[in-house]
């Protein structure tokens, strides 16, 4: 383990004495037990630490649970629980880069985005169930009343009407192919083709009408 001098720390720093003797009395660097010299390796990592912390890329405990909008205590056991590292700078308590506190707050504010956004959409889905829910007891009060008609007989209806306007769409086809195979000329076909256009809508509709469709 080299030991030093506060004067040849100084040099070796490239700072003044009095810088290292402000350093060690504010707990950033501290004497080796028992010496009046320091630790090479500890007092530079120390001043090095110092300076971090003036430029304000190391920030305290009191700073951090403020950025964080937590406890002191809650802080200190989360650099114990691996998830947020801590500098231990001298005889000084606990020091977090900021960089790594902005990093965490913004990672929570994700989360905390999401996971509003998540209960937002469980809320709406158990609102649309609800509904839905009151909706088809609705529907069945009104069936078993006689009010309505079953779901399935109007399933049924309804299949049962797209059939029959599929034949109708079949055979209105069929006359059209029918009416325009002999004409003679483009004036002749669009006259039978208007025609039996006009008819298969005029069907169409008495057959919807028919049925109380229209």
């Amino acid at each position: 383990m080299e030991l030093i001098t506060g004067k040849d720390l100084a040099i070796a720093l490239g700072v003044s004495a009095s810088q290292i003797t402000r350093a060690r009395q504010a707990g950033y660097i501290n004497y080796v037990e028992g010496e009046t010299k320091y630790h090479l390796e500890a007092a530079t990592k120390g001043w090095q630490y110092s300076q971090s912390v003036k430029r304000g890329a190391l920030i305290n405990l009191t700073k951090t649970a403020e950025i964080l909008q937590t406890t002191k205590s809650n802080i200190t056991q989360m650099s114990q629980a691996g998830k947020l590292k801590a500098v231990q700078i001298g005889n000084k308590e606990l020091f977090f880069s900021l960089k790594d506190v902005e990093a965490m707050k913004q990672s929570r504010q994700r989360e905390s985005k999401e996971q509003e956004t998540s209960d937002k959409d469980e809320k709406e889905l158990k609102k649309q169930s609800l509904e839905l829910d009151i909706a088809i007891k609705k529907i069945t009060l009104l069936e078993r009343q006689g009010r309505v008609m079953p779901i399935e007989t109007v399933q049924q209806q309804n299949t049962m009407l797209i059939h029959k306007i599929d034949e109708y769409m079949a055979i209105g086809a069929e006359r059209i192919a029918q009416a325009i195979r002999h004409c003679q000329s483009d004036d002749d076909r669009r006259m039978k083709i208007d025609y039996e256009l006009h008819r298969f809508v005029k069907d169409l509709k008495r057959f919807m009408s028919e049925r109380e469709v229209v």
